[in-house]
């Protein structure tokens, strides 16, 4: 993360209306941090998004969301396109509030599945927040409101993932605390007994992207935080997985556009 900025036209609008809507394509290959009041929800529709909430990463294919609080360094990476509701959490009833709080409590963000027809009332909410013609008044803003939270309370409550789900996060949180090992597709399909063409299918059906792309993706991210660290370039290689520093340098560069020397060399200037 090489900036923290104050996104003022998030918080103008915040301040204005009580809420701001985002409903377009997101790219970014590095994640641009910034605050502002409010929480959000974030639901991916295609592609998936990786969201960090200060030190916490989250991956968020469609199907599930993410809601955070948003007065701490928060961003994005990845190709994807979105719904993002941000709103003032005062606006909706006392039970909401507490309700809200008590989930953000521990965590800085919580992540919930969503079946597809609760998508679609949540993008139905975010569309009639912001339908381009004017803002709607206060009452309906409130009610609008209460409806997302409607859902969100349902996700909570609702039954649990699905095996493929769970699986899947299962080698995600793999692929995570396994960045620095050098396996391959075919090693990472047989540690879940699975054949190689299931373990393709698994994450272009939920991910959008095959697996070896996700996890240099990872690797790439992780790559990133250590050299904001100032470790050299040949030590971050071999915790990434790289066998050779050429390898990760051309990877790095292919990636971000930039070597990973000029990069570290950026990141402790600042």
């Amino acid at each position: 993360m090489y900036g923290v900025l104050h996104d003022d036209v998030t918080d103008r609008a915040l301040a204005r209306y009580g809420y701001c809507v985002n409903d377009e394509w997101f790219q970014s290959e590095t994640p641009l941090c910034h605050w502002h009041a409010g929480v959000e929800l974030v639901v991916p529709l295609q592609g998936v998004a990786t969201v960090h909430y200060n030190d916490l990463t989250v991956h968020v294919p469609p199907g599930l969301a993410v809601l955070g609080t948003c007065d701490i360094a928060h961003g994005a990476v990845g190709t994807f396109y979105r719904t993002v509701i941000h709103f003032d959490p005062d606006l909706l009833p006392v039970e909401g509030r507490a309700w809200l709080r008590d989930e953000l409590a521990s965590k800085q963000a919580r992540q919930y599945r969503f079946r597809q027809d609760a998508i679609q009332r949540i993008v139905w909410v975010g569309q009639q927040l912001c339908d381009g013609r004017s803002n709607p008044p206060a009452p309906v803003v409130r009610g609008l409101l209460n409806m997302l939270l409607c859902e969100l309370q349902a996700a909570e409550d609702g039954p649990g993932a699905e095996d493929t789900d769970i699986l899947l996060r299962r080698i995600i949180h793999y692929m995570e605390e396994h960045v620095d090992r050098p396996e391959n597709v075919d090693v990472l399909a047989e540690r879940f007994d699975l054949s190689r063409s299931a373990l393709t299918a698994l994450f272009g059906e939920h991910l959008g992207t095959p697996p070896a792309e996700f996890w240099l993706r990872l690797r790439m991210e992780r790559s990133l935080n250590l050299l904001a660290r100032g470790l050299s370039v040949e030590h971050v290689a071999a915790r990434v997985g790289f066998d050779s520093r050429a390898g990760f340098y051309r990877a790095f560069k292919r990636q971000y556009g930039v070597p990973p020397g000029q990069c570290r060399r950026i990141a402790s200037s600042t």
